[in-house]
């Protein structure tokens, strides 16, 4: 059945979690996935975001970005531009088409990014992250990814870091090989991917910064 709860707004009178997704998604052409997340209270939504690149050449049409307003009219800036002005539940969506983009929002909004099925992006299947607001960033992280017969072909953590922090990036005390970051446009940041094992692992750095998890089989 082809529909979209994506803007469904859910109050309650206690505190409680909310999980949404869907059994197949298709995102893209080609191939469908299930995708779940926790969805973030709208407390906790910011209005500077950057997504990084994941899993991908720069203009192959693999990473789509998603702005859902939380607020009525929610102007939505990428990269200096202003592009959408949008209200509560509503979206704005768009390719990613270089290693990275600014996202600036004159009210708290919800930012996901997705990788695209096969036929649209060349391979995989639909994934789907949440990207945290640059004030929500920290200096530490526990990653847990799939082990031993669970384990995925490939883990790959999409970092957003301050360039004058990319060398005291760690990963279970050793440093890490930053040589493929590329600086983000306008900004004092840098971005780039870390292939990494199976298994609980932490990554720290002097500064805070933002960690997505992608895997693929």
């Amino acid at each position: 059945q082809d529909f979209d709860l994506t803007g469904t707004q859910i109050s309650a009178n206690e505190a409680v979690a909310v999980f949404s997704g869907h059994a197949c998604s298709d995102i893209g052409e080609g191939a469908c996935d299930h995708l779940f997340e926790q969805m973030p209270p709208t407390s906790s939504l910011s209005t500077n975001y950057v997504v990084g690149e994941a899993f991908s050449s720069s203009g192959d049409g693999n990473n789509l970005v998603r702005v859902v307003g939380a607020n009525e009219n929610t102007q939505v800036s990428v990269n200096g531009e202003t592009v959408a002005t949008i209200g509560v539940g509503e979206t704005y969506n768009f390719v990613l088409s270089e290693a990275s983009a600014l996202i600036t929002t004159s009210q708290p909004a919800f930012v996901a990014q997705y990788l695209q099925g096969a036929d649209t992006a060349g391979e995989g299947d639909p994934a789907m992250g949440f990207v945290p607001g640059q004030n929500t960033w920290l200096s530490s992280y526990f990653v847990a990814n799939p082990a031993e017969d669970r384990a995925l072909a490939q883990n790959l953590l999409n970092i957003v870091i301050p360039t004058e922090a990319l060398g005291t990036l760690e990963l279970n005390g050793e440093p890490v090989d930053t040589s493929n970051f590329l600086a983000v446009d306008g900004t004092d940041l840098s971005v780039g991917n870390v292939d990494v094992p199976d298994g609980l692992l932490q990554i720290e750095a002097a500064d805070p910064f933002q960690l997505m998890l992608f895997g693929c089989s």
